[in-house]
Parts: C-alpha cells; sequence; structure tokens
C-alpha cells in the first residue's frame, strides 16, 4: 500500500465538506506524507452505491446524514452492499452517537468533521484498510479451518460406520469358537481368545465413541427426547455398578431427590453421560474409596453430580480435561484403556440439553464432576379431530412421553389456536366441520408464523396427494391411517419431536 494508489469513495452531499477532505487529501500527497490517492465522490447513498458498483475502491469514506438516506441506515445498506470494503464514518457533532454504533456494527473507524486533519484522516484510511485486510484473512483462515474440521469429522463417522459391520463379524465369530460351536478348544486357546474378544470390545468402544463425538462436533447428534425421572437414571446407574464397585471394594452411594424430577431428555443420553462419569470414577478410586452420585432438584434446572474420593486431577489437568482424547492417570499394562473421548462426550451431550458441565477436584483429594440439565417446558400437541373417541385414544397413549395436548373440532378453531398458541406439533384429521384439512395446512404453511410447526395427518381416507401439493408443495407430511396402529404413530411423533 505503500506505492500503490489508494482508491477512495467519498459519499457526502455537503459541498464545504467534499472540499475539506479533497484539500486534506492533497496537502498530505503534496508533503510526502501518503501514497497517491485517488478520490471518487458521491452526493446520494444511491449514486455512491452505483459507483461502488461500477469499480473496485479501498476504502468507502460514508457520511450519514444524506439526501435519499438518514442515520444508522445509511451505515447499514451500504455496509450490506459492500462488505469488503472498509467503511469510515463521517460524522458531525450532533450523530457522533451514531457514528458509535456504526463501528460496534462493522464500519472501521469515525472522523468528526470538525477535528479532523490531514494526518488523521490518512492514517485513518491505512489502518482502516490494513485492519479490515487483517479481517478477511482471518475469516478465509476460519472458513477453511472449519471446513477441514468438517471433513475431518466425516471422516471420522465414516470410518467408525465402516468398521461397525467387520468388528461385529470378529466378535461373534470369537464368541462362537469360546462357546465350542466350532469344536472343543484348549485352555490356552480360550485365553487367547478371551484376550481377543476384549480388544474387540474395546475397539467397539472406540467407534461408538469416534460416532459420538463427529455427530457431536458437527452439530448432527439429535435428542430423541421424552418425559424422564431423573430418580430413575440414577437408580439404574446405581444398579449396574454396584458389582463393579463391590468387586474393587468401593463404596457405591447413590443420593436421590424426594419423589419424581421430570424432565423432558433423552434418557439415552443421560445414562451415557452418567455411564462415561461413573466408569472414569471406579477407573481412578481406590479400595476402601466411596463414590456418590446424585441429583438435587432446583427451580430452572438439575443439578447433578458424581463424586469419588481417588486420585484427583491437578489444576493444570483440569484446563484441558474436557478436550478430546486426554488421558489422565493412566497406567500402562493390563485391564482398562479409555479412549480419551468420554468426557468431551459427557460435556456435548450435557451442553446438548442446554447445561453445562464442570468439575472440582485436586491431587489425593477426590473428584466432583456437576453438571446441570435445563427444566423445558413439555411439549403440547394440538389435536385436530371432530371424533372425541379418537383424540382419547392419541391423548392416553401419547401422555405417557410427556406431552402435553389441547384438542381443536373444527378446521377454523384449530387455524386460530395454533397461530395463538404455537404447538409444538399438530395431528390432523382431513374431514373436519368448517374448513376441510387441506385448507388448514394451506393457511399454516403459508403463514411465517406458523409455517414450521410440523403436521402429522390421521385419516380414515385415501389423501388425495395433488391437492396436497397444492396447497403445500415443499413439506413431506407423514400420513397414518385410522384405524392406527399406536407404536407406527408413537414412533412417528418421537421422530418428528426430535432436536
Amino acid at each position: 500500500m505503500e506505492n500503490e494508489t489508494i482508491n477512495v469513495l467519498l459519499i457526502e452531499d455537503n459541498e464545504a465538506d467534499v472540499r475539506l477532505i479533497k484539500t486534506l487529501l492533497s496537502e498530505t500527497m503534496r508533503s510526502g506524507t501518503s501514497a497517491a490517492v485517488s478520490l471518487t465522490t458521491a452526493g446520494r447513498l444511491a449514486e455512491g452505491l452505483a459507483r461502488a458498483g461500477e469499480r473496485p475502491f479501498d476504502v468507502i469514506l460514508l457520511d450519514l446524514s444524506l439526501p435519499d438516506s438518514q442515520g444508522l441506515e445509511t451505515f447499514r445498506r451500504t455496509h450490506e452492499r459492500e462488505s469488503k470494503v472498509p467503511l469510515i464514518v463521517l460524522s458531525g457533532l450532533d450523530d457522533e452517537s451514531l457514528a458509535l454504533q456504526a463501528v460496534r456494527e462493522g464500519a472501521q473507524d469515525y472522523l468528526s468533521k470538525g477535528e479532523v486533519t490531514g494526518y488523521l484522516l490518512i492514517r485513518a484510511i491505512r489502518y482502516a484498510i490494513e485492519r479490515k485486510r487483517t479481517e478477511e484473512t482471518l475469516k478465509a483462515t476460519n472458513r477453511k479451518l472449519r471446513e477441514l474440521d468438517r471433513l475431518k469429522s466425516e471422516f471420522l463417522s465414516t470410518v467408525s460406520h465402516e468398521l461397525r459391520t467387520p468388528i461385529a463379524i470378529m466378535h461373534e465369530g470369537v464368541s462362537l469358537v469360546l462357546d465350542g460351536v466350532a469344536g472343543q478348544v484348549t485352555d490356552m486357546q480360550r485365553e487367547l481368545l478371551a484376550d481377543t474378544l476384549e480388544n474387540v470390545d474395546r475397539l467397539t468402544r472406540l467407534v461408538t465413541d469416534l460416532l459420538d463425538i463427529s455427530k457431536i462436533e458437527a452439530g448432527k447428534l439429535r435428542l430423541r427426547r421424552s418425559r424422564v425421572d431423573i430418580n430413575e437414571i440414577l437408580k439404574k446407574i446405581y444398579t449396574h455398578y454396584l458389582p463393579q464397585a463391590k468387586q474393587k471394594g468401593i463404596r457405591l452411594e447413590c443420593e436421590i431427590p424426594e419423589g419424581p424430577v421430570f424432565l423432558f431428555a433423552d434418557a439415552d443420553k443421560l445414562m451415557q453421560i452418567f455411564n462415561n462419569l461413573v466408569s472414569n470414577a471406579i477407573r481412578f478410586t481406590e479400595t476402601t474409596g466411596t463414590i456418590t452420585i446424585g441429583a438435587t432438584d432446583r427451580e430452572a434446572d438439575v443439578l447433578c453430580r458424581v463424586s469419588d474420593t481417588g486420585i484427583g486431577i491437578s489444576r493444570e489437568n483440569q484446563r484441558k480435561l474436557f478436550h478430546k482424547f486426554e488421558q489422565f492417570g493412566r497406567v500402562d499394562g493390563p485391564g482398562y484403556k479409555g479412549t480419551g473421548l468420554g468426557l468431551a462426550i459427557a460435556k456435548g451431550l450435557v451442553e446438548k440439553h442446554d447445561g453445562r458441565i464442570w468439575v472440582e477436584s485436586a491431587l489425593k483429594e477426590g473428584t466432583t464432576f456437576w453438571f446441570t440439565l435445563k427444566k423445558i417446558p413439555f411439549p403440547t400437541i394440538l389435536i385436530v379431530d371432530d371424533d372425541e373417541p379418537v383424540t382419547e385414544v392419541i391423548r392416553e397413549f401419547l401422555q405417557e412421553d410427556g406431552y402435553e395436548f389441547v384438542v381443536s373440532r373444527d378446521g377454523c378453531e384449530a387455524v386460530e389456536r395454533i397461530r395463538a398458541e404455537r404447538p409444538s406439533l399438530v395431528i390432523l384429521d382431513m374431514r373436519l366441520p368448517g374448513m376441510s384439512g387441506y385448507e388448514v395446512i394451506g393457511r399454516l404453511k403459508h403463514d411465517t408464523r406458523t409455517q414450521n410447526i410440523p403436521i402429522i395427518i390421521i385419516s380414515a381416507f385415501s389423501v388425495d396427494e395433488e391437492k396436497l401439493g397444492e396447497v403445500d408443495a415443499h413439506s413431506a407430511i407423514p400420513v397414518v391411517h385410522k384405524p392406527f396402529d399406536r407404536a407406527a404413530l408413537r414412533n412417528i411423533v418421537r421422530e418428528m419431536m426430535v432436536a
């Protein structure tokens, strides 16, 4: 930029201010303190944007008060059209606060017209250009890094999927030989096969963890939420790990809140979080130690914990504890070898439930992992059907999944309720009083307030696909025919509720 001509676009309607800018730039060029500057001027925003579209500029000097645009709208329109060109706002004494806001929204700098000098002007231009170049370079680098990260996650996911089948075949083959299906097995063969099976199981865990972490990082992990009692999760974890704890001489305690504590959550993923934390606790707690699992019911969330009296974690290691492939306190030799992904997966699953996870620990003083699970409202399903027995049957067998229900008996009322109440899902009969199901779908899909609400059609009659396509050509709406299979309808509802 030292020896290059700087192409400047000045959008300013005040002729005195235009002359001032021209004079200041000319003086800096004559004094040798500036490279050559090519100045293009425009008195209106429309004219300035047209000029910017005709040729590239290195920087735009922009007055916010123009005949055809005022205030921040001037900056926003310019920034939207010329997002890659650095903008410097020229402000008067009465609009300095607007100039500051423009800087917050993406302008590189602002200059007060009453205080600007040639030195300040050319310095602001140079700095704006360099900052913008740095920004664009950083954005490009970040885009490349995100793409590399996406490719890495995609590779891990693909490889993990491809490994699952041969691993399953190996596992079954070794198991059959151990069971004597292929003939008598000697003690030495049995020992070797048992070691092989243990390592196949370890490989299975690794593949499963790689799949999970790749889904989490790619944002493709989906939660199958239903009504979950955290007490039942704790009881299952306690029952599962009690034999392992006893075998190692560890005391396992479970502290359960009084009464049920319901969450709208993915039960399998909650089990996985506790599994990862408790298995680590057993691994790093010595004989005669104690592990405690528990939960506390709070107003906005549930606070869960897994505590142990084990070897503890140093402050240095705590900073990278939830990073992938990090392992601490591992002893080489026989025994369980982790993947180094368990805590990273636990963190991802907790955050997917809108919670957070952290650790409190010190060397030789044990460790407590804390995590929160946010209480979110149970979703509401609107059933639109004029046949009361049908609505009661649907309500009855879906209620155990934790959904709330409202019912409409005709199409007109349904449209109004959906617009007012925004249910999470609509189960819609097609033959209704007042308005047909087709018209209901058409009105919902052409209203920005309701167009993204999922719909399931239930009908005793065949659905006219052509007519359905006329009212909604973009959505794939599932159809369940009456009399419907309860399990099939439940699975469709759960699939459409997946987050």
